[in-house]
């Protein structure tokens, strides 16, 4: 992440969270607050023109959470509407 103050502010309030999902077999341990910013930023920038971006917004992260695989997607959201 780069040295700015809300960086250090993000690192410090989500590392010992993630440290702690880590440790209990939620979150794999090769996944940083980095990773975990880039990922929520990417997804509020992919649908920031979406009819419903936060219903977007929100399939979108369960879809990282889950994985894209069959088996680890059986409880996967619904599709938003699409953009048109």
């Amino acid at each position: 992440m780069h040295g700015n103050a809300c960086s250090a502010a993000l690192q410090e309030a989500a590392g010992p969270l993630l440290h702690r999902a880590v440790q209990d077999g939620a979150v794999a341990a090769d996944v940083t607050v980095a990773d975990l910013i880039t990922l929520v930023v990417g997804i509020a920038l992919a649908t920031e023109h979406h009819p419903e971006p936060a219903a977007q917004a929100d399939r979108l992260f369960r879809l990282a959470a889950a994985g894209l695989s069959p088996q680890a997607g059986s409880g996967r959201p619904q599709p938003a509407r699409p953009v048109r």
